[in-house]
């Protein structure tokens, strides 16, 4: 027969005290867990909907018509139509400054790639439409960081899209 001692209750009670602190722990590290998951997401999701709010409000939607309108052959042209046409202008810079914003976010691991090819697929045209005038706006000014982080962004975009077709435009 077994004799139950008061000191054998007693360990068998801090053993199962252990055992109940343990996966008390392990639940609240997987909780905390989801938890900066979520407050993860959820900052992934408000960065981009802040650019979002910009890019496909009235006056983003405007300069994206004025931009897929412009024409030119050279730099030169491209130069004095940037020069003369204020809206074009205006057009170019809201076009860069988003593009590069987005590059920055995506290359600081600040959203992912996913999510930013979700919304953006528009940004290859765009880049590719203002590949050459980047370049020699580049050397022209003298400054090899010049809508980098747009370049960034689209090199990003290219390789997701490939390992991702289904999302192309």
């Amino acid at each position: 027969m077994v004799d139950v001692s008061y000191q054998m209750v007693l360990s068998t009670l801090q053993t199962v005290g252990l055992l109940v602190g343990i996966i008390y722990y392990v639940m609240t590290l997987q909780n905390t867990r989801k938890n900066q998951q979520m407050t993860l997401d959820t900052r992934q999701a408000n960065l981009l909907t802040n650019v979002i709010d910009k890019w496909y409000n009235e006056e983003g939607l405007e300069y994206s018509l004025l931009l897929l309108d412009s024409e030119w052959s050279t730099h030169e042209e491209w130069l004095e139509l940037i020069q003369n046409d204020r809206e074009y202008r205006k057009a170019y810079y809201f076009l860069a400054e988003i593009s590069n914003y987005i590059g920055t976010i995506v290359k600081e691991n600040l959203v992912e790639i996913k999510l930013a090819a979700l919304c953006y697929g528009a940004n290859l045209y765009f880049w590719e439409k203002h590949r050459d005038i980047v370049y020699k706006e580049r050397d022209r000014r003298n400054n090899k960081n010049y809508c980098a982080m747009w370049e960034h962004f689209y090199n990003e975009l290219v390789k997701y899209l490939d390992k991702h077709p289904e999302l192309a435009p």
